[in-house]
């Protein structure tokens, strides 16, 4: 802040919500430091107690009192960034308030572009806004992290020559709880601007071809659908934030799409077309130019496993359109795959936190059929069943037809089965932190959950701190353990391969929130934690768990010294005992070689020790098992192909045995509605949606719907088996003595896996790489 601009937030007090929670900057002081006038020092911004931090807090609303009205000029928000460790630059919102009822938005901020921003370097700015001429006794801050964190180490509130009594307040007025829907308006009115533009680039470029060839009368229908779309780009962000508003202005953009599309088609009502079924896919497409219509579609696969494909539909038109669908048998011929083994679903846009409209929900098709709206684009999908089916061709028609059509369209099913069989049991180690008896979004569907993870492979489950049987002492020290609910919990389980129980503690002074009644590893404390162990562990061999049945995870994403000593302590309560570990990037090589000893199951973030080969060697050197995990998001905008299905390729090429993500059911610990990214303190991470809180337009015969993510995620964890098959094939050669048809199977699986993760945006070049897996292993066979 120059020194002749007096910061009226200085001193001042604030009010925030949610309350900070960033582990490593968190501190009482919070409540002042943000306009303290202390900024952070060099090291690093949110390791430091003068930053104020928040992780998957999604928004944040902070409020400042001035004290009194007086002259604003601007409002600044010192903040950091760096891509590696997840921490973007957030936008932020601000609005002004004479009585801190209703208020009024002045601005956005947004950080000044940086070119060719090194991921791994830290960044800082303050965002400003200025030149506002505005009055406020109270300013509010909106804050929409850009990822998982977002970090302040300072407000300032710039001071105004003007007199406030003469500052004209103009635009709507809102209550501080109103915000959510005044924002999810704004983000309306941004996305739409993008598809105009995004389509209008589009129209261009086929105009010109059309000129090229003499279509003229083709070539000025397409411009002047580009001129509406770029009129409209430009009119868009100045229109009032109201939902009618902008729900003509979403038809007017869809009529322009609708009139590009039948330009390139004319008199065709729809085009039925190939999109890959797990690239980004918007309700305002233009199908390629050149494409004639689907009319055959191929699956390739092994027996005895799961397959996705989809059927992509443009309607052509200015008016809605309803299709059905009905799949015939797909025969073989030594088989057939009945039609009611096939499961159809269609594509249910939803809106992620990044405010983008994405293809990720997956509802049966009922007899509701595809709905599309003028000018709109969806998909049918297909989730073709798994069961050992003898190799060769299985053919059959999906057929469509929009309603009053005389005649439908039909589109042949080709399911190519090679002469492999997967296994019921996948070899990798899958979990996702699924605690179907914690998060709201399963509350009551445990039950149909858990059938759920298994039908998607998941063989590992990590129960939450609510599931462990902690003891409870008398005042003469005698300690009782209810394993009712605990053993509940495991019989809902009982087919998995490995469990495991989180125990929340965290390196603060009392790790384990004083469920042992005595100093963390004091004499005492030692004592009664001993007792409780060894009966737990007794236990759970009275019901047949032998200790490589399962593992204790005390300390999650840290190896502090608390948890180094806790575990050295564990190995000497019980030596077999296996503890779990989940580094992240604030560990350091001397953390990892001193607790290296006691440590069983490793299991490091995956994106921090990308570039830590040698730590990574040193885990699995020490360990009995590797195993790798992500948390990523907004977890509705990652991409299905890139962040759930590659996991795995990326897991067999660094050799994990084992790969997970965050999490199952995650919609917010106090939030039981998946689709809806904006009601919670933070986004979504669920891959599943529950029917029972479906839209009206959503079918809800499902208690639990599936996401493209999910579906992906299971696919990744097939192709991982056919890794792992083509392995062991050329293990077997070599020990035949078959040295060069080894070393030949050897190199068909790397080439194929370096080709698979060669572009993480080219999910075809994927597609194609795994059919080569089936090649090489129906070979070896």
């Amino acid at each position: 802040m120059a020194d002749d601009v007096r910061n009226l937030a200085l001193g001042r007090p604030y009010t925030m919500s949610p309350a900070p929670n960033y582990r490593l900057c968190t501190d009482p002081e919070d409540r002042t430091q943000l306009t303290d006038g202390e900024h952070a020092g060099p090291d690093m911004f949110w390791a430091q107690a003068a930053a104020v931090g928040w992780a998957t807090s999604n928004p944040i609303q902070i409020i400042v009192d001035l004290g009194a009205v007086k002259p604003v000029d601007g409002v600044v928000w010192s903040t950091a960034s760096r891509l590696n460790a997840g921490v973007h630059w957030p936008t932020v919102i601000a609005a002004v308030s004479d009585d801190g009822t209703m208020y009024r938005i002045v601005g956005q901020m947004a950080a000044a572009p940086i070119a060719n921003q090194d991921p791994t370097r830290e960044y800082r700015q303050a965002m400003r806004l200025t030149g506002l001429r505005t009055r406020a006794r109270f300013v509010m801050l909106f804050v929409i992290p850009g990822g998982p964190y977002a970090f302040s180490d300072e407000i300032e509130v710039l001071a105004g020559s003007h007199e406030p009594d003469r500052v004209e307040m103009t635009g709507r007025a809102f209550r501080p709880e109103e915000f959510r829907s005044y924002i999810g308006l704004m983000r309306q009115r941004a996305w739409l601007p993008k598809q105009c533009v995004r389509l209008a680039e589009r129209a261009r470029a086929e105009a010109g071809m059309a000129a090229r060839r003499g279509d003229d009368g083709t070539a000025a229908q397409l411009r002047r659908a580009e001129a509406g779309l770029r009129q409209l780009a430009g009119h868009i962000p100045a229109l009032a934030l109201d939902a009618r508003a902008l729900r003509d202005a979403r038809r007017e953009v869809a009529g322009l799409c609708a009139e590009i599309n039948s330009s390139l088609r004319p008199g065709a009502p729809y085009v039925v077309w190939e999109h890959d079924p797990w690239a980004p896919l918007s309700p305002l497409e233009v199908p390629p130019g050149d494409h004639g219509g689907l009319t055959r579609l191929e699956v390739h696969a092994a027996a005895n496993e799961y397959s996705s494909a989809a059927v992509t539909v443009t309607n052509l038109t200015r008016a809605p359109m309803v299709l059905t669908a009905r799949l015939e048998d797909l025969r073989g011929e030594r088989a057939t795959v009945g039609a009611d083994d096939v499961c159809l679903r269609r594509v249910e846009f939803v809106e992620a936190a990044t405010g983008e409209l994405i293809a990720d929900a997956l509802p049966r098709l009922d007899r509701r059929g595809l709905r599309l709206g003028a000018g709109e684009t969806s998909q049918i999908w297909l989730t073709l069943p798994k069961r050992r089916l003898p190799a060769g061709d299985y053919r059959g028609r999906l057929l469509l037809q929009p309603t009053g059509a005389d005649a439908p369209r039909a589109v042949t099913i080709v399911l190519r089965v090679y002469p492999i069989e997967l296994p019921d049991d996948m070899s990798l180690q899958t979990y996702n932190w699924a605690y179907v008896r914690t998060f709201p979004l399963v509350r009551g569907l445990e039950e149909e959950a858990v059938a759920d993870l298994f039908a998607h492979y998941t063989n590992t489950f990590v129960f939450s701190g609510r599931d462990v049987p902690w003891p409870q002492f008398d005042a003469q020290d005698q300690g009782t353990i209810d394993f009712a609910s605990h053993d509940e919990n495991l019989e809902l389980h009982r087919s998995a391969r490995e469990i495991s129980w989180f125990w929340s503690f965290h390196d603060g002074e009392r790790p384990d929130a004083g469920r042992f009644g005595a100093d963390y590893l004091s004499p005492a404390w030692k004592e009664r934690f001993a007792w409780w162990l060894r009966e737990w562990v007794a236990h759970l061999g009275d019901l047949g768990y032998g200790y490589d049945d399962f593992f204790m995870y005390p300390f999650d994403e840290t190896l502090c010294e608390r948890f180094g000593d806790l575990a050295q302590f564990i190995k000497e309560v019980d030596p077999h005992l296996r503890v779990f570990a989940d580094p992240t990037s604030h560990d350091t090589r001397e953390r990892i070689e001193a607790i290296a000893p006691y440590i069983d199951v490793w299991c490091p973030h995956l994106f921090s020790f990308e570039k830590r080969a040698d730590d990574v060697e040193l885990m699995r050197a020490h360990g009995e098992k590797l195993w790798t995990y992500a948390c990523s998001g907004p977890a509705k905008a990652l991409s299905p192909h890139a962040y759930y299905r590659l996991m795995m390729w990326k897991a067999w090429r660094r050799g994990f045995a084992g790969c997970g993500f965050w999490a199952y059911a995650d919609a917010g610990w106090g939030g039981s509605d998946a689709w809806d990214d904006f009601d919670g303190t933070r986004h979504d991470f669920a891959v599943i949606y529950a029917g029972r809180n479906a839209p009206p337009r959503v079918p809800r015969d499902e208690a639990i719907i599936p996401s493209k993510r999910w579906e992906a995620w299971r696919e990744g964890i097939e192709d991982y088996e056919l890794m792992r098959a083509i392995d062991e094939a050329a293990r077997r050669a070599e020990a035949n003595g078959e040295a060069d048809r080894a070393a030949s199977l050897r190199a068909s699986l790397d080439n194929a896996v370096e080709a698979g993760l060669a572009s993480e945006d080219d999910a075809g070049a994927m597609e194609s790489a795994r059919r080569r897996l089936l090649k090489t292993l129906a070979t070896a066979s």
